[in-house]
């Protein structure tokens, strides 16, 4: 819908075709944002340190925004709670060009001195928030985005929908950036309750829907640790009554554990974004390669591998496949 001030985002479907990944994403992302409405935000800019006034909420895909008279900019979003804006820019990595943005500081600058409240976020798929966004710029890393919007969706089952379209883009994106070979895909499942079923039985279910882009490899991570990684063997499709103690229409991996890495089990140390409790190193599945896993013993040393096989990769232009 055209309003006078810009496009709404339920104009766009979620799978419309963009020419930049990062811009499907975003919208995938202002769908989710709209369907929360008021009660997703909040949780939202409460994670950005921001709080919100109660106001309707309008979100928009493509609306300008006024630098001086004759100067305009579109950013990626715009999420307006009068009289707070919420202006989204989404990349992939840290902006290099960066007119844009001191453009979008100079549009935040006029709306505080007009007592209108503005908030700058930066969505970048780094781990720490790039050096080039000032303090005042608020940065979420896609992954924690993910995260919080995978949260929201457990608690509030009509969102779900709008998180499997989110959670789609976002994996084909991330995957794609990782530039892990094929033979050393391996996927990083929390365990939680089916920790021992999978050590006693070598096999691992899940949902049907899930898809794990044909991972080479499982590692196991349980109670603040990754703890172990199998080979997978086969994939069985639904189980159908084939293995006991598991749902007939969930999918059975078959696995083979792999002995002998001495590092093992790899700690993980990662905290709050206020640096003052340990957190989860993941809550959902995350790619790295099998050689990501040795000769480290904490997390954030595997953070550190994967950032720097992502910047390596995307240094260089990737090759499709055919």
């Amino acid at each position: 819908m055209k309003s006078e001030n810009g496009t709404l985002v339920t104009s766009y479907t979620l799978y419309q075709q963009y020419k930049h990944d990062e811009d499907r994403l975003t919208t995938a992302f202002l769908h989710f944002a709209h369907e929360g409405g008021y009660d997703f935000l909040r949780e939202l800019c409460a994670f950005l340190g921001h709080p919100l006034p109660e106001s309707p909420v309008n979100v928009y895909a493509q609306r300008n925004v006024k630098i001086e008279e004759k100067t305009t900019n579109r950013p990626d979003g715009l999420i307006c709670i009068s009289p707070f804006e919420l202006i989204v820019e989404s990349k992939l990595k840290a902006p290099k060009d960066l007119k844009q943005y001191n453009k979008l500081l100079k549009y935040k600058e006029s709306k505080l001195k007009s007592e209108s409240d503005t908030l700058l976020l930066y969505i970048t798929e780094d781990i720490n928030k790039p050096s080039v966004l000032t303090e005042e710029t608020a940065w979420i890393s896609w992954d924690d985005l993910n995260q919080l919007l995978l949260d929201y969706s457990n608690r509030h089952s009509f969102m779900v929908p709008l998180y499997k379209g989110f959670e789609g883009l976002y994996e084909i994106v991330s995957f794609t950036l990782n530039g892990i070979p094929r033979d050393e895909l391996t996927v990083i499942i929390p365990t939680g309750n089916s920790h021992e079923f999978v050590l006693k039985n070598n096999l691992y279910h899940c949902p049907s829907n899930r898809n794990f882009k044909g991972a080479k490899y499982m590692a196991l991570y349980f109670d603040q640790k990754i703890s172990h990684v199998f080979r997978i063997i086969a994939e069985h499709g639904q189980n159908n009554g084939k293995f006991a103690d598991i749902p007939d229409e969930d999918i059975v991996f078959e696995l083979k554990i792999i002995d002998g890495i001495p590092t093992f089990p790899i700690q993980n140390d990662k905290m709050t974004k206020d640096n003052t409790k340990s957190t989860a190193f993941t809550q959902r599945h995350r790619y790295c390669s099998f050689n990501d896993l040795e000769n480290i013993h904490y997390t954030s040393e595997l953070e550190t591998r994967i950032q720097n096989r992502i910047n390596k990769f995307k240094s260089h232009k990737p090759i499709k496949n055919n």
